[in-house]
């Protein structure tokens, strides 16, 4: 089995990538979370490595099977697809497209059993979140919560700091406006000294709170 790929990024799509590899002479078609395809936007030309994994897609109703190679940026973003994967009802591909927000970000609503953020995910509604909470809640401590994956790409520059821009960025991608997701993150690093040192995701996780 296939678990990592390196090459050249030559182009990105809104749900997948081509990467060449082997200078060029082979190129992969490799399906990937919104949340990395976003991230990759504008990095054509560019040299990545994804940690994949290979699945087998049913087509004409079973009557034949098409290969197919996913990719994610870090191995804890695709151990949290693997995870998934084992919700009744989450197939490889629903699970890959409901991926549109930082890896640790999902495993800590999953861990905290935060089933109104799991329902912002495509693909999530109130059953099948309150089915992730029950299955996976043990589970995703596995996963190293802290290490983001997917993270939006253009970050939204702020007077803060690049990590801070990162979570202005996130929250974004979560829905907010660019102002109200700056003061946001500003209210966070004001309310807790040394918090413009850690990292994108601690950032975000008390500007949630914030906002909460």
């Amino acid at each position: 089995m296939r678990i990592r790929i390196t090459g050249e990024l030559v182009k990105v799509g809104i749900d997948r990538v081509e990467l060449a590899t082997d200078g060029g002479d082979t190129v992969y078609e490799v399906l990937v979370p919104p949340a990395v395809a976003a991230e990759l936007v504008g990095h054509t030309g560019e040299r990545r490595t994804f940690h994949t994994r290979e699945v087998y897609e049913s087509q004409s109703q079973g009557a034949s099977f098409v290969p197919r190679l996913l990719g994610f940026t870090t191995p804890e973003q695709r151990s949290l697809f693997e995870l998934l994967t084992t919700v009744k009802g989450l197939g490889p591909r629903k699970v890959l497209r409901s991926m549109n927000a930082p890896t640790s970000l999902i495993a800590q609503a999953i861990a905290s059993g935060d089933t109104v953020f799991l329902k912002t995910m495509p693909e999530i509604g109130k059953r099948t979140a309150d089915s992730i909470v029950l299955d996976l809640r043990e589970k995703v401590s596995a996963i190293t919560l802290g290490i983001g994956g997917g993270t939006p790409a253009t970050p939204v520059r702020s007077p803060e700091g690049d990590h801070a821009d990162q979570a202005v960025a996130a929250l974004m991608h979560l829905g907010e406006n660019e102002s109200a997701a700056r003061d946001l993150v500003r209210r966070a690093i004001e309310a807790e000294a040394g918090l413009l040192e850690s990292s994108p995701d601690t950032i975000l996780s008390r500007a949630l709170a914030v906002r909460s």
